[in-house]
């Protein structure tokens, strides 16, 4: 054999790896694309599986007892910085084992909880029981002045 022929064959051969390696590409590929049509086939659409997805991840926050930093900001709904400040001025107990920030989740609903703001007829029932319990005479109601 000639090292013409031994160079050819070399080629020959790299074009043939070449090949079965973009083959094996494609084969993988395709085997994506088949999972994702099953799992399309189950949800009947991407949005649905989008929903599903937030929905799964919501239930996930109902089992759990400690969120990370990123699951509290995301259940709170705020910034990583904002839940820093909280936790830095002591505004919302945090837990640190091994130097890793977490928030327990019955601490968060109490931190919303105590940022309730009271509905007009809690504001009414609050003055009245106030005005009750502090001996305080209810300012009677003067008659509207009608226009003639």
């Amino acid at each position: 054999m000639t090292d013409r022929m031994i160079l050819e064959t070399i080629d020959r051969y790299g074009v043939a790896k070449e090949f079965f390696d973009c083959h094996d590409k494609v084969v993988e590929v395709c085997d994506s694309l088949e999972r994702i049509e099953r799992i399309l086939k189950i949800f009947g659409s991407l949005d649905e599986l989008e929903k599903a997805l937030d929905l799964f991840s919501k239930q996930n926050y109902v089992l759990k007892e400690y969120f990370t930093l990123e699951e509290a900001c995301a259940y709170l709904g705020v910034r990583k910085s904002t839940l820093r400040h909280y936790s830095s001025n002591h505004i919302l107990p945090t837990y640190k084992p091994s130097g890793r920030l977490m928030f327990k989740k019955a601490d968060i609903i109490a931190f919303i909880e105590k940022s309730h703001t009271m509905s007009n007829e809690e504001m009414k029932e609050f003055a009245r029981n106030y005005c009750e319990n502090n001996n305080f005479m209810p300012v009677p109601r003067l008659p509207k002045h009608r226009k003639k």
